[in-house]
């Protein structure tokens, strides 16, 4: 089985009302997916977004699909099971050229994002070629239940914020340990 074909989509959205981080302002939402498809049929699908596209937006976007059409040669033509090698010819040009493409050290943040999409797509490739899921793939359940907790109170002043805690504790979203 080879990759034969690496499809980009960059999806962008303002959001209905910014938020704010410790460190931005947040006025949008942008994510790249990948779509490998291959000679045998199974297509796999990867996503990934960064910080720097809060910040860059749209033009953080197309400097992360100049990326990947240049990083495509290395991805397509090849086995989706030699992703540990794939992953590690992308990573090599946060410091030298591979192949033929130049180093992208200077790009190292919309490299790892491109990279990201292209491993997740990897997996999810693989996993469908073989009939398992990816959680199994990566080495099995640990556990029947996984304990999660809430993360993302942005900023949207005091108010609202402390609302949306006291919402969160008592649906028991951080139990007293």
């Amino acid at each position: 089985m080879k990759v034969t074909r690496l499809d980009t989509y960059f999806l962008s959205a303002p959001l209905p009302q910014p938020v704010s981080t410790s460190t931005h302002r947040i006025t949008s939402v942008s994510e790249v997916v990948v779509k490998l498809t291959t000679d045998a049929g199974p297509v796999g699908i990867g996503e990934a977004h960064g910080p720097f596209l809060f910040q860059q937006g749209p033009d953080g976007l197309r400097t992360v699909s100049d990326i990947i059409k240049a990083i495509t040669p290395l991805v397509v033509g090849q086995d989706p099971f030699d992703a540990e090698r794939i992953w590690q010819d992308l990573f090599a040009l946060t410091y030298t050229s591979v192949r033929g493409i130049p180093t992208l050290a200077r790009q190292q943040r919309p490299l790892v994002t491109a990279m990201s999409a292209i491993d997740i797509a990897l997996w999810d490739l693989k996993g469908k070629a073989i009939g398992r899921p990816v959680w199994a793939l990566l080495g099995g359940a640990l556990r029947r239940r996984v304990p999660a907790y809430v993360t993302g109170f942005y900023y949207r002043g005091s108010a609202g914020r402390c609302g949306r805690c006291s919402a969160a504790l008592s649906a028991g979203a951080c139990p007293p340990t």
